[in-house]
């Protein structure tokens, strides 16, 4: 994925719809740190909405995805093992899993953010959002 470099009174072009606007409507290159991506959100969503349905369930893409999955727990012991304690919590009924993100109080998937791995059952629920900001900034 190329990595946006346009840059006109403080706002970048989309490489798809030509819109110029502020940084905060384009995510984030996850495999390269702090640089964003070359789409805006909405362009990048229009995109993988197409795309996803036709590869999802070809061979290639479950291989890569369980492969992927596996090396990223292999690296994170500790996440895995908070994340597997609050998945079974929410599902035991000692977390309850809100419909709405804490910090922006939207409706949305909510994800759990963990400020301090020991404590693996203390987190902020967050939207999508809020949860990349609170990584990002």
């Amino acid at each position: 994925m190329a990595v946006l470099k346009r840059l006109v009174n403080g706002l970048f072009q989309c490489s798809y719809c030509r819109e110029f606007l502020p940084k905060d409507r384009f995510g984030f290159v996850r495999s390269k740190a702090h640089q964003i991506d070359n789409r805006c959100r909405k362009c990048t969503n229009l995109y993988k909405k197409e795309r996803y349905p036709k590869i999802k369930n070809t061979k290639k893409y479950k291989e890569n995805k369980r492969r992927s999955s596996k090396i990223w727990q292999s690296k994170n012991p500790e996440k895995t093992k908070v994340y597997s304690d609050v998945h079974r919590a929410v599902k035991v009924g000692i977390l309850i899993k809100p419909a709405n993100c804490s910090k922006c109080h939207k409706k949305a998937k909510i994800h759990s953010h963990h400020k301090d791995y020991s404590k693996p059952l203390k987190v902020t629920w967050l939207c999508i959002l809020c949860h990349e900001k609170e990584h990002h900034g």
